[in-house]
């Protein structure tokens, strides 16, 4: 908590706590302005308690894996024993469980390729699509399919095992592998500091009550918001064909415009537009999205059903 009120205070200039410290030090050159008293007294601040904190973390998470890591171990052992006398030995991989990761990398691929097709390409979003869906998806299917190590790779399959149940599958050393990581990413971009206030997550029984109220319907949760975006695309489908003139998108400084705002160029930038204003702003009301429409006009009652049926049906 002190380090995070440190970093609050904190000018902009020791946003990279570390590197600065170590060129007010003399030990690496970079084209910085050299700091004042204040900002060179919140650096030594903010190193000092990112380093205290850092080591506290890394004790507990020491701890732990001293500690829980062994009885994990010995009950992942115990658990093996018993599958392997419950399952045929011709089920000790289940490949099925693949079938999902083949989907949904087609699916990723697939939809890649239409947008290099109609966009410019956002390299760094597919990178993300396929490190935060691909990868864990991927890694979670490896797991499941793994009932007994064996085979050639039976090692690798063993290790593999491990690592998922003591890194991923258990929370407690997971937080605190996190929790470090995140200290160590702090002292060169302090933002990730904040991070560590999310610790009291893993204190709080309250918290965790909360959290398993919001995890267990998840599946629910999920299909609400998949419900959301289609009703999102269907109206942002249809207010591109027959209300395109209504939509109040801010122009940009590289807009030829003569007003503050520009129409859609897309079906694509019409649902960015909703989903961003019906997030950010009151749900079910599409009067901070598009122009309300003069009463003369020809398209008024249309208007009337579109944003009447999205009230009823978002609002």
């Amino acid at each position: 908590m002190l380090l995070n009120v440190n970093v609050l205070l904190s000018p902009r200039s020791i946003g990279q706590p570390a590197l600065i410290f170590f060129e007010n030090m003399g030990w690496l050159k970079r084209s910085q302005d050299a700091l004042t008293g204040e900002e060179f007294r919140s650096l030594v601040l903010i190193i000092a308690l990112g380093g205290t904190n850092f080591i506290g973390y890394f004790l507990i998470m020491f701890h732990l894996a001293r500690t829980e890591v062994p009885i994990m171990l010995k009950e992942y052992v115990s658990d093996l024993a018993n599958k392997k006398a419950e399952t045929d030995p011709s089920r000790y991989f289940d490949f099925t469980k693949f079938y999902s990761v083949f989907l949904v990398l087609f699916f990723n691929i697939t939809l890649v390729i239409i947008h290099l097709f109609n966009a410019e390409p956002l390299w760094f979003g597919y990178l993300a699509l396929f490190l935060l869906v691909n990868v864990p998806h991927t890694l979670m299917a490896t797991r499941a399919a793994i009932v007994v190590p064996s085979g050639g790779m039976k090692q690798a399959q063993w290790i593999f095992c491990v690592l998922f149940d003591v890194l991923i599958a258990s929370p407690t050393f997971r937080n605190y592998v996190f929790w470090v990581l995140c200290l160590m990413a702090g002292f060169f971009e302090s933002q990730f500091f904040t991070l560590i206030l999310l610790d009291i997550m893993t204190i709080s029984t309250t918290l965790h009550g909360i959290l398993k109220s919001i995890t267990q319907p998840g599946l629910s949760l999920v299909l609400v918001f998949y419900l959301f975006l289609v009703t999102v695309i269907i109206y942002a489908a249809f207010g591109f064909s027959y209300f395109p003139g209504y939509f109040a998108i801010p122009a940009t400084d590289d807009d030829d415009a003569d007003d503050a705002t520009k129409e859609c160029a897309t079906v694509l930038q019409c649902f960015y537009f909703i989903f961003y204003t019906q997030m950010a702003g009151e749900a079910g009301f599409l009067a901070d999205t598009l122009r309300v429409p003069n009463p003369d006009s020809d398209g008024y009652f249309s208007r009337i059903i579109y944003d009447s049926v999205f009230f009823i049906w978002v609002g």
